[in-house]
């Protein structure tokens, strides 16, 4: 009986013991993580509050201080009232950088100095001319409402009935000056001819629909056909 009672003694303290050290364990745990939580506000406090002195690092189980290292942040605030932070710098600098490739990206097309006489053939080659016919210069005026002898050099092959939409237009500007009118007049052309055939004509439509225009430079093409890519392709290899 009293080697029973000594069993249960031993079994009752040894539980407690378990208890109190997963106890233990648990706040072990809870201070650790309580010790290593980010908190974000205030280490941007600290960070704002930094002004460039020498801070030293020292391990738990070292005194001694090492050589003092000076503060990258000094004069920038990461977050304040009133001023410029680090984030607000940041964005407007990717904000800036993109302004400037984008400027370059589209005004940066130098002219092309390929003649128009090697130009014409290859663009001419790639696309397919059966149900076209070349243009005279006062159907130029007629269909796009431009001067072919105000500009450098212009081409145009037209369909050779009234239900076709097959088109080339190859125009050679003199300078930067003349690219809105002849972006202007090659608009205007596409947009006419898709509403000329809105509502019966569905491949026409559908062809003008995927029609290309392309103004560069010193250069500008407008092809409606079966594979304007292709032509396009081709003006741009030459270009």
């Amino acid at each position: 009986m009293a080697r029973s009672d000594t069993n249960q003694q031993k079994r009752a303290q040894a539980a407690a013991r378990r208890a109190r050290e997963a106890r233990r364990a648990r706040e072990l745990e809870e201070n650790a993580r309580r010790n290593y939580e980010f908190d974000e506000a205030d280490d941007l406090d600290d960070l704002d509050d930094l002004d460039g002195s020498a801070l030293y690092y020292s391990d738990e189980d070292e005194d001694e201080e090492r050589e003092p290292f000076r503060n990258p942040f000094r004069g920038i605030s990461l977050r304040g009232s009133g001023g410029w932070s680090l984030h607000m710098m940041l964005k407007w600098f990717c904000v800036f950088g993109m302004g400037v490739f984008l400027f370059f990206r589209l005004t940066g097309d130098k002219p092309s100095e390929t003649g128009f006489s090697q130009m014409k053939t290859v663009v001419t080659k790639a696309a397919d001319l059966d149900k076209m016919q070349p243009a005279n210069n006062q159907m130029i005026k007629r269909l796009y409402g431009i001067d072919p002898t105000q500009y450098g050099d212009v081409l145009l092959y037209y369909p050779l009935t009234n239900m076709g939409a097959e088109e080339l237009m190859l125009v050679r500007m003199k300078d930067d000056a003349q690219k809105d009118a002849v972006k202007k007049a090659l608009e205007g052309r596409q947009a006419a001819q898709t509403k000329s055939f809105e509502g019966y004509g569905v491949e026409q439509t559908a062809m003008l629909k995927k029609s290309i225009i392309d103004v560069r430079s010193n250069y500008a093409l407008f092809i409606s056909g079966d594979d304007p890519q292709a032509v396009e392709n081709a003006f741009d290899a030459a270009y």
